[in-house]
């Protein structure tokens, strides 16, 4: 018996929108989203809103988060489902909040937005350097946390990229760390806090968890986690190595008592290298398991030659053989007749196997992508399964940054869009059909 549920999909924008058939309508714009599937917002008086994260709140409300202004400061605003900005939400009754505001009570500037958390109770936490905690309603800071600062400085960490939150509220953070000894190297960092955002001590040593590669190379780079239903932990980036230049994939296992596994990838961390230049971006954990991951692969460290990347690991690191002819997918993206480089910044494994990621063309137009269960491109999506968009009807101006997305409903995408002269946040919407357990049960 096959299931289908259809969801909007909120992507950046649309633009190339001729796929559109009677019998193929995924992939374009939802002009139920904002009259026209997509939505450009000022949130700061600032000519530079740069948005990064998107998460969906009880009751499909949207919550875009980045960073504003020259001093480059957390910023968020918040839409109902149908795209119209919440004027309840923040402080000023404009249905945006820029930290700028909290300078005064000694928040720093120059904290470039990497992750955002909606919290299961309703609290918003935003990451940088610093792990700043705002109200449910995003009207203060959150005195409960920090010593009535509402935020915190993780001292530990030389740079923080993603967030998660447990099922008992801890919060996981990852990033990379300087190594103890004398060589001025990095290595991956996952850190928890409690609640309060104080430091968990029974989590790794004192808190925090170091993963060395002993690839020797100078750097590995936590860039996403993600939690397995037995609480495990998986990160995922990359690692250099001193076989030559260039960057592997690097993920690795955390137990939850943040130990690493042993019983991951035959003892210790996994790197996989398609060329030169491997990074993954983003890591999810699919239905049964699987670690899903999505990024970019290249020749050399221009962007000129990246293409983006897909793979499924199975749990237990090792290569699923199902996916893909038992390899990762990697493809440009056709933009008009050429075939453009790309790189995905999100994946989003779906209920019935089929995997949906977004990223970024040449750094004008956003693409989304949805993969068929056996990693193969699905062409009831899009054009042969891929979308390609841009913020402006006119696709003239960059894309800073498309690759921020949930399900609620529908595929959320957001970004920021770089115009003639104000850098603004972006959203879109998307037509999508999501199979729920396709053939009676996911094959």
């Amino acid at each position: 018996m096959q299931r289908l549920i259809t969801l909007g999909v909120v992507v950046l924008c649309v633009l190339f929108a001729p796929a559109a058939t009677a019998a193929n309508v995924e992939g374009i714009y939802d002009d139920s989203f904002s009259n026209t599937g997509r939505k450009l917002i000022d949130v700061s008086p600032s000519a530079s809103d740069k948005g990064r994260v998107l998460r969906i709140q009880p009751g499909g409300k949207l919550l875009l988060g980045g960073t504003c202004g020259s001093l480059n400061t957390f910023c968020a605003t918040r839409l109902d489902p149908s795209g119209t900005i919440d004027l309840g939400f923040g402080p000023d009754g404009t249905g945006t909040i820029s930290f700028d505001r909290f300078f005064a009570q000694g928040f720093p500037s120059g904290d470039t937005l990497a992750d955002m958390l909606s919290l299961g109770d309703g609290r918003i936490l935003f990451l940088g350097s610093n792990l700043a905690m705002l109200t449910a309603d995003g009207k203060a800071l959150d005195g409960s946390v920090g010593g009535g600062n509402g935020y915190i400085y993780s001292s530990n960490v030389q740079s923080n990229y993603a967030m998660a939150e447990q099922a008992d509220h801890k919060i996981l953070v990852a990033g990379y760390a300087l190594r103890s000894d004398a060589s001025g190297n990095f290595d991956m960092y996952v850190q928890r806090f409690l609640p309060n955002l104080t430091p968990d001590t029974d989590f790794g040593t004192g808190g925090g968890q170091r993963i060395v590669f002993n690839l020797g190379g100078s750097v590995s780079l936590a860039t996403s986690l993600a939690l397995q239903s037995n609480g495990n932990i998986v990160v995922a980036g990359y690692a250099t190595f001193t076989f030559g230049p260039g960057k592997l994939v690097g993920i690795a296992r955390l137990l939850p008592t943040g130990q690493p596994d042993p019983a991951f990838g035959g003892g210790g961390p996994v790197y996989q290298s398609f060329n030169p230049e491997n990074v993954a971006y983003s890591v999810r954990i699919d239905q049964k398991g699987r670690i899903v991951y999505g990024g970019y692969t290249a020749t050399d460290t221009t962007f000129s030659t990246r293409k983006c990347l897909i793979n499924r690991l199975l749990a237990n690191g090792s290569q699923d053989f199902s996916f893909n002819g038992n390899q990762a997918q990697q493809f440009t993206v056709l933009v008009n007749t050429t075939n453009a480089p790309c790189e995905l910044f999100d994946v989003a494994p779906q209920p019935d196997g089929t995997v949906l990621a977004v990223g970024s063309v040449v750094d004008v137009y956003f693409t989304a992508v949805r993969l068929t269960p056996s990693g193969n491109f699905d062409t009831t999506f899009g054009v042969g399964g891929v979308s390609v968009g841009a913020f402006d009807p006119a696709a003239t101006s960059s894309v800073v940054r498309s690759g921020a997305t949930a399900i609620g409903n529908g595929l959320l995408i957001a970004g920021a869009y770089n115009g003639p002269s104000d850098t603004r946040f972006g959203i879109a919407q998307l037509t999508l059909t999501v199979r729920v357990f396709a053939n009676g049960f996911e094959n």
